[in-house]
């Protein structure tokens, strides 16, 4: 029953998709207003009042009793009827016009479902997936008396309107068949879709692979690891979710999202559903050790043992040693002493007693595949060679960009931007890359834990080392590659005291923090402010482990100048949109963003509404269905091209077009961009305000229709078109008013 009545709604709905059909015999006026483009889902138009209305003047003095509409929908594409009134069904709903008067109507107060004849493809499509087939179609109505005589004089008026359906999410993150060897729980990413009137939400399904089932099978058969709703187009596997090991006997994953309206309804192609991604854990390989003969064979082993993906994760902390009691031996170089989980071996000493040992010499860190150059002073050594007191820190080379004192210290980072950059193109020298280093050769600070992601080197500098009796910790910087920010420059980022062991970090993975809000902003364009950690938010950090880089979570405000966007309501401030992302590679990501209402400048009141948008920062793509307004640029812009892009965004036009009731009218506006050139878009709409509800300095007046086109936050074009009503006239006047940007006075009009 529900379902019925759910059709018969959004099918009255689509009766009064015919804009601007405006004609009379006998003065009859007919409006009717639609959003544009029309949405699909059928939630929308069920709910959503504002996606169509129908307007009916009477100005004469003739009451017409009994009136009703006819109508056809026929689908363009396929040339084909597709909905038709039954115009001679007694169930069809009639209404009284009466003289004078004005009426407005909704599609469930025209039409009755039992009065309609519908195609059986269209009631399928309605029945089963909730929305209407995109496509073009042409909407044809008629307003008829009792008789069933055409009231209007213009007789069968005709419209096109267009059904969009925007495209299921693309997965991105971790891509197909990705063999994962971190031990970082992986972050799940994929493309934001935009849905008009509302923000969609996202359900992501992660489900185990047994034996030989393909993805598809897996996603669709076996019971879900996890299933989350999300409002955001990225998701980090949250330590409180199920382990991976959780389902045994899985030889892999599988993953899809689907996008949903707030109703929990599909609300894209395919359903709302992705493609199926797969997932795997890399196998460590099995070292046989029943042929480890010699030394030689034992050190390549254990080589190999380091750099598994289950060797990253350690207890860090060692128990405390056996004894309290300096020995009374001296120490000399080539001897070796436990240091908690490390082995120090002397190569010089300054003061050689075991109740005060000073000197030089390496400390082997196997994952960072070489000997540690350190220094120690005052340590004291039991007679289990074990030290019991003391700190023991790394070296650095003479070269370095920062000394002992800064690289070792412990606490807050306490370096500036261009420390971070320094100490990180230091460790990137070739000689100085672990991925280059050879066991036996002994190295000093800093030295760069480097990976790969997608050809492209990154860097996890370590800078400082410190080896108690109980615990080791290290100092590390990292600076990911952000070009906006200027030629060479990046986000830096860090931290000390983090706890390690001859493996890897404490948990198998470490987090490298922003110290402070970092921000930028170019003169004439928007900016960004990266955020630092705050006590209820981690902000900005760089995820890394044994093997180096995994990820950048970032997050930002994008603040716009007050000559582009202002707050509404304007309490001075610039207007910021927020968004979070979790990125692998500075060239090719996109990320969802929140816009909050806010007004655009020189407008004299024509708002945005709250939206979400979509920040491109992709080198290799842009988002899906982007349009370019005419004259943007010579040529249409590349997949290099980076900004903002709105869809769809609610427009509430300026306070001068106000009803009678005091008002302001909305409209829906698409492709809207925001780029470092300023803010683009075209706002079109027809039947804005019907006559004569609109109060032009107390005079009734209509708003048939408004075009404004900005081009790089100039107007490049504006223009309204309606009908006023003079007081000491029965008649109405046609007007058109240009629209005229004047500096430092916002917008005008020129009629």
């Amino acid at each position: 029953m529900k379902r019925t009545v759910a059709l018969r709604t959004v099918v009255n709905a689509l009766l009064v998709v015919a804009l601007s059909a405006g004609a009379a015999w006998g003065l009859v006026n007919v409006t009717l207003i639609i959003r544009q483009p029309a949405p699909p889902l059928l939630s929308t138009w069920e709910h959503d009042k504002t996606v169509v209305q129908m307007v009916i003047s009477n100005p004469s003095t003739t009451s017409y009793v009994g009136a009703h509409v006819s109508f056809t929908i026929r689908d363009v594409n396929k040339d084909k009827i597709v909905v038709r009134s039954l115009d001679n069904n007694p169930a069809i709903p009639q209404f009284m016009l009466p003289a004078g008067g004005t009426s407005t109507r909704f599609a469930p107060d025209v039409i009755a479902q039992t009065a309609l004849s519908i195609d059986p493809s269209l009631n399928a499509s309605l029945l089963t997936s909730n929305s209407f087939p995109e496509g073009d179609y042409e909407f044809c109505v008629a307003l008829l008396n009792t008789k069933g005589d055409t009231i209007a004089a213009t007789g069968v008026l005709c419209k096109m309107f267009t059904i969009t359906i925007p495209d299921p999410p693309t997965l991105v993150l971790p891509a197909d068949k990705d063999s994962i060897t971190s031990t970082v729980p992986p972050t799940f990413t994929w493309t934001p879709i935009s849905l008009l009137g509302q923000i969609p939400n996202y359900k992501l399904v992660i489900a185990p692979i047994f034996n030989t089932q393909s993805a598809a099978d897996a996603i669709t058969i076996n019971t879900a690891l996890v299933k989350k709703t999300i409002q955001t187009s990225s998701y980090f596997y949250e330590l409180s979710n199920p382990a991976f090991t959780s389902s045994v006997g899985a030889v892999g994953f599988a993953w899809q999202v689907t996008a949903v309206d707030n109703n929990g309804i599909p609300c894209a192609r395919n359903n709302g559903a992705s493609e199926v991604f797969s997932f795997y854990f890399a196998v460590p390989a099995k070292t046989d050790t029943s042929k480890d003969t010699s030394k030689a064979a034992s050190d390549t082993s254990k080589a190999a043992a380091d750099t598994t993906p289950g060797a990253c994760i350690a207890n860090c902390t060692a128990p405390a040693p056996s004894s309290s009691v300096a020995s009374s031996k001296t120490f000399a170089a080539n001897d070796t002493l436990h240091i908690g989980l490390f082995t120090l071996t002397i190569t010089s000493v300054t003061s050689a007693t075991g109740a005060s040992l000073s000197g030089e010499g390496t400390i082997k860190v196997p994952f960072l595949h070489a000997p540690i150059m350190v220094k120690f002073t005052g340590l004291k050594v039991n007679d289990a060679r074990q030290v019991f007191d003391g700190t023991v820190s790394g070296k650095t080379d003479p070269g370095s960009p920062i000394v002992d004192a800064v690289a070792n210290a412990t606490g807050t980072l306490g370096l500036t931007s261009n420390d971070v950059k320094s100490v990180t193109d230091y460790a990137k020298q070739p000689g100085k890359l672990v991925s280059a280093l050879i066991g036996s050769t002994p190295v000093g600070l800093p030295i760069g834990l480097d990976n790969y992601i997608d050809g492209v080197n990154m860097t996890v500098a370590i800078m400082g080392l410190n080896f108690t009796p109980t615990k080791a910790t290290l100092n590390a910087v990292a600076q990911f590659p952000m070009p906006d920010l200027g030629p060479g420059v990046g986000i830096g980022v860090g931290a000390r005291d983090i706890c390690f062991h001859p493996q890897g970090l404490a948990a198998g993975a470490g987090s490298l923090f922003l110290s402070q809000d970092l921000g930028y902003n170019r003169p004439g364009s928007f900016g960004f402010v990266f955020r630092a950690p705050t006590n209820s938010d981690s902000g900005t950090y760089l995820s890394w482990d044994c093997r180096g880089f995994q990820l950048l979570h970032l997050k930002a405000d994008a603040v716009f100048p007050r000559d582009w966007l202002l707050p509404s309501p304007d309490n001075g401030d610039t207007v910021k949109a927020t968004f979070t992302a979790d990125i692998r590679k500075s060239g090719d990501w996109l990320a969802s963003a929140s816009l909050p209402a806010c007004e655009i400048s020189g407008t004299n009141g024509m708002k945005l509404g709250a939206t979400t948008m979509t920040y491109d920062h992709s080198d290799v793509k842009n988002p899906t269905g982007i349009t370019f307004p005419s004259g943007y640029a010579t040529t249409t812009p590349g997949p290099d091209w980076h900004g903002f892009y709105i869809n769809s965004v609610s427009i509430t036009l300026p306070a001068d077009l106000k009803t009678f009731d005091a008002s302001a009218p909305t409209i829906t506006a698409t492709n809207l961009i925001i780029d470092d050139q300023g803010f683009s878009g075209a706002i079109l709409g027809s039947n804005i305000i019907h006559y004569p509800n609109g109060n032009f300095g107390q005079w009734g007046a209509s708003v048939d229709s408004v075009g404004v086109v900005f081009v790089k936050s100039s107007l490049r074009h504006g223009e309204i078109d309606g009908r006023l009503q003079i007081p000491i006239s029965d008649s109405c006047f046609v007007y058109q008013a240009l629209l005229n940007q004047v500096p430092d006075s916002g917008m005008s009009f020129q009629f």
